[in-house]
């Protein structure tokens, strides 16, 4: 008798450290994302430099992936426009003229960048492919910047927005060519 309640006992109490360890497991995992619980849908976070969106998963209100958001620059922070160092966007040859394509730039300091670049009229054009709606990027497509996650659309030319909800242009760099090479300045 005395054997069978301990057993029980034992059975008992690792069923409830089993318990445990799951919330606990699952608070650990979940740290990745926002700490703060969603509340109503459409909600934005900003959480370790990136921007997280509240989503309906079945029934249940949940964060999103999240997407990087570029930190802006203090105007005390800004460098000068003679002084910026130069990041390399793409090899000239790989740009068309009326064709947008998206690349990532490592500049040397800093994180990297997501730019939209095209020609016009033999100019290369490089503007943000970050969306100034919720930030998520944009993707070229024959005629315009698309905006995958809320559907604004921009001018691959000139950034202007075409279709919202987005209300601001996309950002445009000094854009710069030497040696079949096309620099922005960062």
């Amino acid at each position: 008798m005395v054997t069978l309640m301990n057993l029980k006992r034992r059975n008992f109490i690792a069923i409830i450290s089993g318990s445990i360890l799951s919330v606990v497991g699952q608070r650990a995992v979940a740290a990745t994302g926002p700490l703060v619980k969603p509340t109503r849908l459409g909600q934005t976070v900003m959480y370790r430099n990136k921007k997280y969106t509240c989503i309906k998963k079945g029934k249940t209100l949940i964060w999103d992936d999240g997407v990087v958001i570029e930190p802006p620059l203090s105007a005390s922070a800004k460098p000068s426009t003679s002084a910026s160092p130069l990041a390399f966007v793409a090899r000239s040859a790989d740009i068309t003229e009326g064709t947008a394509k998206i690349v990532t730039v490592m500049p040397a300091s800093g994180a990297s960048i997501s730019v939209s670049v095209t020609r016009v009229g033999g100019v290369a054009v490089v503007l943000s492919a970050i969306c100034t709606h919720k930030g998520c990027i944009v993707e070229a497509t024959k005629s315009e910047l698309a905006c995958p996650c809320h559907g604004s659309s921009f001018n691959f030319s000139s950034g202007a927005v075409n279709n919202g909800p987005a209300g601001n242009p996309l950002r445009k760099f000094v854009s710069s060519e030497s040696a079949g090479s096309i620099l922005i300045k960062i």
